[in-house]
């Protein structure tokens, strides 16, 4: 996700006006003296799928793993004030963190990353937010994972050459997270394609002047500057949009294209700009095959289509099927070594034939040696943000279980989209949209089984609710025979009680791992950097002599939001749950198949409860004969892990009770209950643009003036972005007239 958060409603907002200019033309634990280990959740697999098919992530033991994680964005090649070179903000050198933070001066739009004490044993390494220990304040403040943003620039800055020096610095950064327990997502991040839309390495072509209204500007981060092939079009903003870049435009066209790219190929497996791409993410690969902190790779970050003329959008259906997820696919031939059934490709030629929107490659990218078995994550198109579903594995009815073919018969692959509910959603454009805040916690409202639920009538908000998000991101995995996590979540402080709330509520009822963007960022002398001071703390204020901390105070009311009880390893199933953000109560109803001795921690539930849940007098309580509280374990520092051991087959409840929320936890254990009567349902992709139809035309016949503009903007975007029902390339296309339950 983009820094620069404040410009990306209205990029969105622009490219719709641009549509539509197209298309006019219960007992007390008992706490125990013990020490737990930094608590750490090894290697990780995919399996064991829930009761609507999704696969889980699972540990080593066969348990099911929840993730609660924050995103480390100061690691980027970002774009910041002055950058018009080659060289990031911050040193990649190690030697510049040992014992030491650089110095913050806020021109960059996050503070650097560091662990002063990191000499020190974990658990004698301070978690205060002034310590500049980054990683031992994940841990206290409850997360179990962070997505560590990397670039493609800092690990290829030079044409076929992938830096040894990055790798390192990389490889500091994931030390700092195995002392403290934290796993490790290694995020291949890119915004706007590049920092150095500027600078292209296309110098010889003649230059397109600049159109009226297109204003200087740039990309954020991604690509190195050799990796620029802009045709010569201007990297400016029409409309003064930052990401209505023509010079973005042709270069995603390139890259999709796998452009063959001048000059030398060195280290890279191939000519091409994506083959450049799948050598540095194997480069990285190779390194961490055998580390258990790393639990992954996310392929690439809210990836654009190529452009349409000078406008970064097209058919989003025609994009992942015949670009994206090929893509996908050569990425995880490389880095796992799988054939599906194909020939290998010539090592002059590791691409195949040119497969400009010819979909899939007839041949397997050759192998990188890598041969990891570690998670692969893959997103979705960016624009996922706006509609609430991913264009690109329809229903398709002819198929088993109307599932189209899977993207790669390679096990552990982890679908990643990004939710932004009220935030980004279509419904921020209309004029007359207000978020809306959850409905009341103790509410069965809460997970409404129907979008005709708001009071105003079917179809007058969108989304219909804060679970359709997730219920779509099930339906997508599914498609994908991937497990799920969101990797991208958050909002404005300003909107933590409805938005932020309303999220986190439904990820809970979903059963959705999340990670939440994001962790720190400078608002202080580069305030309008900021882009509104998302992180989980306070943006640094200036000193008297204009020097810049790493960051400001804790944002505690947030931080309570955002990281609930988890249960984090369990032994059974989570039929379903309830977290109030409010009070910090929390419930979950485990079904268990078998039973794990009384002691052995390897099997038993683990429930953690952050040091934002650790109240004084916080209860858990069991209520069944089929599972009971082992022992708790207090973790140095804050939070405590509960364990859980299953007596017998059945179903159990667990409860976790704050002081202030006492009152109101029997009422969550019924909503909880009951709730796994109706569990949460995948929704495909046929009912979600029936959704957006119904939302659509309730604009249309609106009284407002400015809704029938809407409207007539929406319809416009829907034939460029979507097309026509049955024109979708990856199957057949059935309009559905009517829907039902949406949770």
């Amino acid at each position: 996700m983009v820094n620069f958060l404040a410009v990306r409603r209205g990029v969105f907002g622009m490219l719709l006006l641009v549509a539509a200019t197209l298309g006019a033309c219960s007992s007390p634990t008992k706490s125990s003296p013990s020490v737990a280990p930094a608590p750490s959740l090894g290697f990780l697999h995919v399996g064991n799928p829930d009761g609507n098919g999704v696969d889980q992530l699972v540990d080593a033991g066969g348990r099911n793993v929840t993730l609660r994680g924050v995103a480390l964005s100061g690691f980027e090649d970002q774009a910041y004030q002055g950058s018009s070179g080659t060289t990031p903000h911050y040193p990649t050198d190690t030697s510049s963190y040992d014992g030491v933070c650089p110095k913050n001066d806020g021109k960059a739009p996050d503070p650097p990353l560091c662990e002063v004490q990191a000499s020190l044993p974990w658990d004698q390494q301070s978690s205060a937010y002034n310590s500049q220990n980054d990683l031992a304040q994940v841990r206290a403040d409850g997360f179990n994972v962070v997505r560590l943003t990397v670039n493609w620039s800092e690990l290829e800055p030079t044409q076929g050459q992938y830096s040894a020096q990055f790798l390192d610095r990389i490889a500091q950064v994931v030390s700092w997270a195995s002392q403290q327990g934290i796993s490790v997502i290694l995020d291949m991040h890119e915004d706007g394609y590049s920092r150095f839309l500027n600078m292209p390495a296309d110098k010889n072509v003649k230059k397109i002047s600049a159109p009226s209204g297109c204003t200087p500007s740039n990309g954020q981060d991604g690509a190195p500057a050799w990796a620029v092939f802009t045709g010569g079009e201007p990297s400016c903003s029409l409309l003064g949009q930052n990401q209505l870049n023509p010079a973005m435009a042709q270069a995603l066209t390139n890259f999709w294209q796998n452009m063959k790219v001048p000059g030398p190929q060195g280290e890279s497996p191939g000519p091409g700009l994506e083959d450049h791409f799948i050598g540095a993410l194997s480069f990285m690969a190779k390194r961490f095959v055998n580390n258990p902190t790393v639990i992954g790779y996310e392929v690439l970050n809210e990836p654009l289509p190529p452009g349409s003329g000078a406008i970064p959008i097209d058919n989003l259906f025609t994009f992942s099927s015949q670009m994206l997820f090929p893509f996908y696919q050569r990425a995880i031939e490389a880095i796992t070594g799988v054939r599906d059934g194909k020939p290998t490709c010539a090592a002059h030629s590791p691409s195949g034939p040119a497969q400009l929107n010819g979909g899939p490659s007839s041949c397997a990218y050759p192998d990188q040696n890598v041969h990891t078995n570690q998670l692969i994550f893959v997103e979705p198109t960016g624009y996922r943000n706006q509609l609430e579903f991913g264009p690109q594995m329809s229903f398709d009815p002819s198929t088993p279980g109307n599932l189209p073919p899977p993207l790669s018969s390679y096990q552990n692959l982890v679908y990643a989209p990004h939710i932004y509910t009220h935030v980004f959603s279509l419904d921020t454009i209309a004029s007359h949209s207000t978020p809306p805040g959850p409905p009341a916690l103790n509410s069965v409202t809460t997970f409404p089984t129907s979008v005709t639920g708001p009071p105003s009538g079917p179809g007058t908000i969108y989304p219909p609710s804060y679970l359709f998000g997730y219920a779509t991101a099930l339906s997508e995995a599914k498609a994908l025979r991937a497990a799920l996590v969101v990797t991208e979540y958050g909002s404005s402080p300003s909107d933590d009680a409805t938005i932020l709330s309303g999220m986190v509520r439904a990820q809970y009822d979903s059963g959705v791992s999340a990670i939440f963007w994001t962790w720190k960022e400078d608002c202080g002398s580069a305030s309008s950097q900021c882009g509104g001071g998302w992180g989980i703390y306070n943006s640094p204020a200036s000193s008297a002599n204009g020097t810049l901390s790493q960051n400001g105070t804790l944002r505690t009311g947030r931080l309570a939001i955002v990281t609930g009880p988890i249960m984090e390893a369990v032994d059974g199933t989570v039929v379903s749950q309830g977290y109030d953000p409010t009070t910090g109560d929390f419930s979950a109803e485990i079904n268990v198949a078998k039973s794990a001795p009384v002691g052995n921690l390897g099997e038993e539930t683990e429930l953690y409860i952050p040091q934002s849940g650790t109240k004084d007098q916080v209860v858990v309580k069991v209520i069944s004969t089929a599972a009971t509280v082992d022992r708790t374990l207090n973790i140095p520092g804050g939070g405590r892990i509960v364990y859980i051991a299953s007596l017998k087959s059945g179903r159990y409840l667990v409860s976790v009770i704050s002081p202030k929320g006492a009152t109101n936890s029997t009422q969550l254990d019924y909503r909880v209950q009951l709730q796994a009567t109706i569990p949460v349902s995948p929704v495909p992709e046929p009912v979600a643009r029936t959704v957006i139809t119904d939302y659509v035309n309730s604009l249309a016949s609106s009284s407002s003036p400015a809704d029938k503009t809407a409207a007539s903007i929406f319809n416009s975007l829907e034939g460029i972005i979507l097309g026509a029902p049955g024109s979708d390339p990856n199957g057949p296309m059935q309009p559905i007239p009517t829907y039902g339950k949406l949770g």
